[in-house]
């Protein structure tokens, strides 16, 4: 089980993901797993995530972002990567096809690529085919969910910059581990942008959780209620306290920035200053330095998931 997602913008890609594993049966063990690959050189970066089998996910990323630095030119490697998918998939997968459905193997790949002076670009496979994304993509078992976030969180994808996409994107992530089976442990999130990779610090994330937890028990529930005409005592005294909620939240996580100034995502009903600036959090991102892997320890996160209660193949698997 897993939840992994990619979302494109102008200026980069952003990548995230749980960290949790399942292994073996149901009631077997689950453990935790950095889930996302990162490459730099020359002046370019990749990362690649997924949801499936561990061993092949692996197998494949691995394949995907070797070949990536092979092929220095923007206009070759998605042809070449192209390529690899569909011979990974005659090679490793396809052959497997005669296992029972439970064991059958599976390789779901979200591969984003940044270059100093080209484009960045997400890409996805169904199956042995690789194709483009145009805004955002997730797979795994809490696909769905993150979806659905998503395609209501997100603005459009002019107004998107990478600083907004990671602060999203951990939202997502952190809201499919609360309320989806077998998504959890701790979250990794990636940025790529102008051919160089970071990721964002586990102090980091563990502080967002903080505030995104404090959010959905206390102001999400006080505003459906106040927006569905729930008498009030006092209408502005009311309006008031659900404000100060807002903005109180809104400070902590301003607080994360080492950025004095107030950034602000378009969105005309509400007021928004300025659609190409957002929410900065960097200061909690890390370098990717060389082409060698960096892996942090993943570390569970402060909210533990219960064991999943799906049954899934044999072997450690990152979602159906």
């Amino acid at each position: 089980m897993t939840i992994a997602l990619g979302i494109l913008a102008p200026d980069g890609v952003v990548k995230a993901a749980d960290t949790q594993e399942s292994w073996g049966y149901f009631g077997g063990a689950k453990i935790s797993g950095y889930k996302i690959l990162t490459r730099v050189g020359n002046g370019r970066a990749c990362s690649a995530t997924g949801a499936g089998s561990a061993g092949y996910l692996d197998s494949l990323s691995q394949e995907l972002t070797d070949n990536f630095l092979d092929v220095p030119d923007p206009t070759n490697v998605e042809r070449r990567l192209r390529e690899k998918v569909r011979e990974f998939y005659a090679d490793h997968i396809r052959p497997m096809h005669g296992l029972p459905p439970i064991e059958q193997p599976s390789a779901d790949v979200i591969l984003g690529m940044t270059w100093k002076d080209h484009k960045a670009v997400l890409l996805a496979n169904e199956r042995s085919a690789l194709r483009r994304c145009k805004h955002y993509v997730a797979v795994g078992a809490g696909r769905t969910h993150a979806s659905m976030l998503l395609s209501r969180l997100l603005p459009p994808k002019a107004d998107t910059t990478t600083e907004l996409a990671l602060f999203l994107a951990a939202y997502v992530i952190f809201h499919v581990q609360s309320y989806v089976e077998g998504c959890g442990m701790g979250t990794h999130v990636t940025v790529l942008k102008d051919g160089a990779a970071s990721y964002l610090s586990e102090v980091s994330i563990s502080a967002l959780e903080t505030q995104f937890e404090n959010y959905m028990t206390l102001s999400d529930a006080l505003a459906v209620n106040y927006i569905s005409g729930r008498p009030l005592n006092d209408e502005e005294a009311g309006a008031q306290v659900l404000h100060r909620r807002l903005r109180g939240t809104r400070h902590n996580v301003q607080e994360l920035n080492d950025s004095s100034a107030v950034h602000e995502v378009a969105k005309p009903d509400l007021g928004w200053a300025n659609a190409k600036s957002a929410p900065s959090i960097t200061s909690g991102l890390i370098p990717v330095i060389d082409e060698k892997p960096v892996v942090p320890p993943p570390v569970a996160s402060r909210k533990q998931k219960k064991s999943a209660s799906q049954r899934v193949h044999r072997g450690s698997t990152r979602g159906l």
